[in-house]
């Protein structure tokens, strides 16, 4: 039985048309329904039922498709095993990210990245929109959450704290460090969230601390660079996420206004945190190996958060 055909209709399972499995391996949609006419005449069985408006698996499509996943599964893994085996990491790595994350962690590493695997392209998408990974051929993808989607693996990379942040000059004028009068402070925010606790200490949600309401009509700014760079400019306070302002905070040009408290946005858990994710595979490939491998000696050694630096 065909390898290529059995990966071609597994991929109209998980991508759900064969139109998304066309895109997925950059083939027309006639070739993909040339393929499963090929495989169902082959055992002799309707795997898919298919009309212009609907796609769905037979009974018998959705067995077959249960019993030959893991087989293509373990083989396409043994044949990338065989491969990685015989050459230097190389091809193509393709990683998502959010703007801001992209720009202020993972940049400062890929000079490394590059120096280790001089053969290795790394294809950057940066977009603050969730991606589906295997729609858009993504092999790696780092989540500022935790929800992480069937068929996907994730491992957290570090718990994010939010800070309270602003200029020197802001600071002098608006009574120093501290929060004295939320109303003027909170001039500048993380979009999408309108209340805010402030806790003591350096474990969030550990309780304590004092409520802060963003007043109506402070400024919608919409990309967390842009609120980083307003606050560097003098504008107002920014809460940020520490890897964000990791770099300006240790040059002295922002100021942390609750040394050592957390600001944690309402409705979302304590404990926020960056999440690495990929598909679920038995074997790994080489390539994404050595990418999360560097990305978290990076992190323990604090490059990436050290260098982050300011939009344009």
């Amino acid at each position: 039985m065909d390898l290529a055909r059995l990966g071609l209709f597994l991929d109209c399972v998980r991508h759900g048309s064969f139109a998304a499995a066309a895109r997925h391996r950059g083939i027309d949609a006639s070739a993909v329904s040339r393929a499963i006419a090929v495989l169902e005449a082959d055992l002799g069985a309707r795997l898919i039922e298919r009309t212009t408006r609907r796609f769905a698996l037979t009974e018998a499509g959705a067995r077959f498709a249960a019993r030959v996943a893991p087989l293509v599964d373990g083989m396409e893994d043994a044949r990338d095993e065989m491969r990685d085996a015989a050459r230097k990491v190389g091809g193509t790595l393709r990683v998502t990210a959010s703007v801001a994350f992209g720009q202020a962690v993972l940049l400062p590493l890929l000079p490394g990245l590059a120096a280790a695997a001089p053969d290795l392209r790394i294809d950057l998408v940066l977009t603050d929109a969730r991606v589906d990974l295997a729609e858009a051929q993504i092999d790696v993808g780092i989540r500022l959450g935790a929800r992480v989607e069937p068929g996907l693996v994730g491992a957290r990379l570090f718990v994010t704290r939010y800070r309270a942040v602003a200029a020197p000059d802001w600071c002098a004028r608006h009574g120093g460090v501290g929060l004295p009068d939320p109303a003027r402070v909170m001039r500048l925010l993380v979009p999408g969230f309108d209340r805010w606790r402030i806790e003591p200490g350096a474990a969030p949600g550990a309780g304590g601390g004092a409520e802060l309401l963003v007043p109506a009509g402070s400024p919608g700014l919409t990309s967390p660079l842009v609120l980083r760079d307003a606050a560097l400019a003098g504008l107002g306070a920014a809460i940020l996420a520490d890897w964000l302002v990791a770099g300006p905070l240790a040059e002295g040009r922002l100021v942390d206004l609750c040394p050592g408290a957390s600001c944690i946005p309402e409705g979302t858990p304590g404990d926020t945190a960056a999440w690495i994710i990929y598909p679920s595979r038995a074997y790994l490939p080489r390539r994404v190996r050595l990418f999360i491998d560097h990305l978290r000696a990076g992190l323990r050694q604090g490059r990436a958060l050290d260098k982050a630096a300011p939009a344009g």
